[in-house]
């Protein structure tokens, strides 16, 4: 049967007849969805004497022009599946005078986008008319989708980079100092889909994320570059000028950032929105904030807490000064210095114990 096919395949006439019908059971399909995708090959030719093949083709490489067998059944035989099983393939067929069918289904799951190419239906049989054997096909093919995804948002501060992984741990910026944040997103498969934003509001808590429209000039939508497959990646900008209103945020509502992705109509249906989008948190302190005193409970002298940034090429990072003592006893006044990378004065306080402090003079500090 193999020579038989070889011959077949290279000298029998192909006509494109409604003797048989391919159907597909979606054209579209989402990849990372949930179903089944099942193609179908009927015979409606009346003018049959012996079904010598139907197959189930599809293209090796999109627009190649190449087909190999997915499945096939020969003769009374029923469905043998000719590909490794990577989609959990189930053939189905039956050889009947009335009824002859061969259909496979996949896992909708398991598909990735190079899995929507060209597929064809093809009969090999021998007429009841004509002594030679003909082959009838039928062409069909679905589009391939994915949802859309966030992959990072990145911060810088003036320039350079800087983490805000959290409320507990948030990048530090003075008023007026420029943060910049790049949002790097799978946009799914229409490269029109923008890049959204979220920011919380300067009253309220940092459960609350409102929608958040960039200023004119400050925003750079980037462009939608495809991945080669059936998605898109986009990366897009916003720059924002710390004010004072940051400053005087309560604890529990930081300023924070959150980028995210919503798309709706075909081929998703309803709205998707992108979960689990990361967040960047700022802390602004305002310039009396940022070199302040704290004053003990004993009316020791003022602890003074300076904060100075440093930017080099490579990194950024804060320097914290902090001195105290007894006014009446200089030679007890000390200083100490601590340059915390990405960190903050939280951060700085909460690694030093009361008894340190008492070291330095300082009582009912912590």
């Amino acid at each position: 049967m193999d020579n038989f096919k070889t011959i077949v395949s290279s000298k029998t006439p192909r006509l494109s007849i409604t003797g048989i019908d391919f159907t597909i059971s979606r054209d579209r399909v989402v990849i990372g969805s949930t179903g089944t995708l099942t193609l179908t090959c009927d015979v409606t030719e009346n003018d049959v004497q012996t079904i010598y093949l139907i197959q189930i083709l599809r293209e090796t490489v999109s627009g190649s022009g190449i087909f190999e067998s997915v499945v096939e059944m020969e003769n009374s035989e029923g469905p043998v599946l000719k590909v490794t099983n990577n989609k959990d393939f189930v053939a189905e067929g039956t050889y009947d005078a009335r009824n002859t069918y061969l259909s496979v289904s996949m896992n909708i799951s398991k598909l990735q986008c190079n899995d929507a190419k060209a597929y064809k239906c093809v009969l090999i049989y021998k007429s009841t008319t004509v002594s030679t054997p003909l082959a009838l096909e039928k062409n069909g093919t679905f589009s391939a989708y994915v949802y859309p995804e966030i992959r990072q948002l990145d911060g810088k501060r003036n320039g350079f980079p800087v983490q805000g992984l959290s409320s507990d741990n948030p990048a530090v910026f003075d008023v007026g100092a420029v943060l910049e944040l790049s949002c790097t997103a799978n946009i799914g498969s229409k490269p029109e889909t923008k890049i959204r934003w979220r920011k919380t509001p300067e009253m309220g808590t940092m459960d609350d994320f409102i929608g958040y429209q960039p200023e004119a000039g400050t925003t750079d939508e980037g462009t939608a570059i495809s991945d080669n497959q059936c998605g898109y990646t986009r990366v897009a900008t916003i720059t924002y000028n710390t004010t004072v209103n940051g400053a005087n945020r309560a604890e529990d509502n930081r300023l924070a950032f959150e980028c995210y992705v919503s798309v709706s109509g075909n081929p998703y249906g309803t709205t998707y929105i992108t979960q689990n989008n990361p967040r960047f948190y700022a802390d602004v302190s305002g310039s009396d904030q940022a070199n302040r005193g704290l004053e003990s409970h004993h009316g020791i002298c003022p602890v003074m807490i300076r904060k100075v940034y440093k930017q080099t090429p490579t990194h950024s990072y804060t320097v914290y000064t902090l001195s105290g003592g007894a006014p009446n006893k200089p030679e007890k006044r000390q200083a100490l210095f601590l340059k915390a990378y990405n960190s903050d004065l939280r951060a700085f306080l909460k690694n030093f114990s009361a008894r340190y402090f008492r070291k330095l003079g300082i009582s009912g500090f912590m």
